[in-house]
């Protein structure tokens, strides 16, 4: 099961034209891309065929996500994964936030959901009062923050992005880190912002990293990164 995405050509970025026109994806050629939605063909013959399959990552929960996608046949694992999320959700919720100075303790859980599914999670290292979650809905200039993919290319948007994190850089010390969705929407709000001036502003408050492509290049970005937040009064 998946589906099929057509992506129309459009102009390659031109510093001359007028970035509210363009679309930056550089795509040159109608292109044709099938997506597949339904991971579990993937895995199938994996699985046949391993005596044991580990998988790890950081998104990796709700468990009961996780075994609906590969296990959805089998309502004994699913519903032991959904009852296991429970027990360490609980579980999490019943023991008390360490404070500072304190070391923060990380708490770990092994459960096994069937003899053919077992997890494993630890917990975060960083104590709950060291974080802080907020959700902004408008930019600085009251323009709500819709990022919907019909919208997010959209050069009013991205212009309100770079505004609020330019004067989230007022405020926020040492490093700031940015999270994009894709390579390509990186490449299409790095672009406008280079246009529109909004770039040279973030760039006097805090020197601009962007993660390489290339994966051994990323250690050393990232030390760059870090000598700067941790040295530069700026960030």
């Amino acid at each position: 099961e998946g589906k099929v995405i057509i992506e129309r050509p459009s102009e390659e970025y031109d510093d001359q034209k007028n970035p509210d026109e363009i679309n930056y994806s550089g795509v040159r050629h109608p292109t044709l891309r099938f997506v597949r939605i339904q991971s579990t063909c993937q895995l199938d013959d994996i699985m046949d065929e391993a005596h044991a399959i580990i998988l790890a990552g950081g998104t990796l929960r709700p468990f009961s996500h996780v075994a609906a996608e590969l296990f959805g046949d089998d309502i004994e694992v699913v519903n032991a994964a959904s009852e296991a999320e429970h027990q360490l959700t609980r579980n999490q919720d019943n023991t008390s936030v360490t404070t500072l100075p304190c070391k923060p303790k990380a708490l770990s859980s092994s459960i096994q959901l069937s003899p053919r599914l077992t997890t494993f999670t630890c917990g975060h290292v960083i104590p709950q009062t060291n974080v802080v979650t907020c959700c902004l809905s408008f930019g600085p200039s009251s323009k709500k923050l819709d990022f919907r993919h019909i919208l997010r290319s959209s050069g009013d948007m991205i212009d309100e992005l770079g505004r609020s994190l330019l004067n989230l850089c007022n405020i926020v010390p040492s490093g700031f880190v940015v999270f994009l969705p894709s390579y390509k929407y990186e490449s299409e709000v790095f672009q406008r912002w280079r246009f529109t001036g909004i770039l040279s502003q973030i760039d006097k408050k805090k020197k601009i990293y962007r993660e390489p492509k290339n994966s051994r290049d990323v250690e050393t970005a990232l030390a760059r990164y870090s000598t700067d937040a941790t040295t530069s009064r700026t960030g």
